[in-house]
């Protein structure tokens, strides 16, 4: 028989056992083995969260990509320099010198993984040999710290800047801005030594007319009957608005979609459309951001759109369009769509990674994070902010932008984050 004393000191034991077992993940938090050195340990913003050591003044990961074996692709923005890293967000010592290869004169904008495993960079250089234009250039980066230019566009073809890449049927697919007196969204479509594909539009190119714009394609999202959805600011009076084209496999704007194959989106004034992925079911979802002034008021925000091009009037109450108060201005740089159907944005609010989660319907997801939204604390005086996002094929939620360190060393001071979530 068992003695009360023992019986109440079995049922101690087991609560103090209870208290000691750390409580379990839940959807939207940090996954805690990412980021995390075996000997220094985690980095200044803890556990999840990779800040790089490189300050560049303002390199901040731009565009993400992973590697068929899950390492780590991104770019420097506003640098030559691409980066892989180890799928525990490491730096890859086999790429480069320390995980990072430069490619010569060439700013990067983003990169894709070929189908062979190789990093190729999409870019632009300026002022090309005394001409004051750019010109946009694919890069392979290769592991041994160097690197061969795939296409350089030739002189007196246009001052063209190449902004996005995406790899689908063998082919890059490219998007960009041709800067002229009306700046015009482009997308063009290379073969993988880097030629153009003289089958696509004209000469390789396509320009989406009806649409001026100031920064170019911020999205494009190839579909499997190989036409091409892209997404940007088009220039607005007072502002700008949200902006979707879709271009068939030929290269020309499909004219059954929207407006001669394009729709324009006005919320508030100041809109930005800033990512873009496409549902099985060929609905066009979006992520921005937009306010009442170039700076104040921002609202994190996403739109959906039938695949004619009209919104979605059963996507969340507002007609297609669904607004996250994260009680602080914000924006949404990146958006994603799981295998569920769920919608995932991130981006930025209150100075900080922020995320929000979303059922097919539209309404926020209340078991990810705090009823459907994340916002990732830092250490007092820091600030970051996700630019870009990847769904793993565990399901795990990679970003990555850029984080503001303290101290910091001048302004501005930039330094590039990865940080990555659980999803289930």
């Amino acid at each position: 028989m068992v003695s009360p004393r023992f019986a109440s000191f079995c049922v101690a034991v087991g609560i103090w056992l209870l208290g000691a077992v750390p409580a379990r993940s839940a959807p939207g938090d940090l996954d805690a083995a990412f980021g995390v050195d075996p000997v220094a340990g985690p980095g200044p913003f803890g556990p999840g969260v990779m800040v790089s050591d490189r300050h560049e003044v303002s390199a901040y990961a731009r565009g993400l990509a992973l590697t068929g074996d899950g390492k780590i692709v991104f770019a420097l923005g506003g640098t030559i320099y691409v980066e892989r890293r180890l799928p525990d967000g490491l730096p890859d010592e086999s790429f480069g010198t320390n995980g990072s290869v430069g490619i010569g004169r060439y700013n990067v904008a983003d990169v894709a993984v070929r189908d062979d495993g190789q990093v190729v960079a999409a870019g632009s250089t300026f002022n090309f040999f005394g001409r004051y234009e750019y010109k946009g250039a694919l890069v392979l980066a290769g592991p041994g710290a160097g690197y061969n230019t795939l296409e350089l566009e030739e002189l007196g073809a246009g001052s063209h800047e190449f902004t996005r890449i995406a790899m689908a049927g063998g082919r890059f697919i490219v998007g960009g801005v041709l800067h002229a007196r009306t700046n015009r969204f482009t997308v063009s479509r290379y073969l993988t030594n880097g030629g153009r594909d003289l089958t696509f539009g004209a000469r390789g190119r396509t320009r989406v007319r009806g649409l001026t714009t100031r920064d170019g394609t911020k999205a494009i999202v190839p579909l499997p009957d190989g036409s091409i959805v892209g997404v940007g600011t088009a220039s607005a009076e007072d502002g700008g608005d949200f902006a979707v084209f879709r271009i068939d496999p030929t290269g020309r704007l499909d004219r059954a979609f929207g407006v001669n194959g394009s729709v324009t989106t006005t919320l508030r004034g100041w809109d930005e459309a800033l990512d873009a992925a496409v549902q099985e079911d060929g609905k066009i979802v979006v992520a921005g951001t937009t306010g009442d002034s170039p700076t104040l008021g921002h609202r994190f925000v996403v739109l959906r759109y039938l695949p004619d091009g009209n919104l979605d009037p059963g996507f969340g109450p507002g007609g297609g369009i669904v607004q996250a108060d994260f009680g602080a201005d914000a924006e949404a740089y990146a958006v994603a769509i799981q295998p569920d159907g769920k919608i995932v944005a991130a981006g930025e609010a209150d100075e900080t990674l922020a995320l929000a989660r979303y059922l097919p319907d539209g309404t926020l997801d209340l078991t990810f994070g705090d009823s459907g939204l994340v916002l990732t604390p830092l250490p007092p005086g820091n600030s970051a902010e996700a630019r870009e996002m990847v769904l793993q094929p565990d399901g795990k939620i990679l970003v990555a932008g850029l984080a503001c360190r303290e101290p910091a060393p001048e302004a501005p001071c930039y330094y590039p984050v990865l940080a990555r979530y659980l999803s289930d």
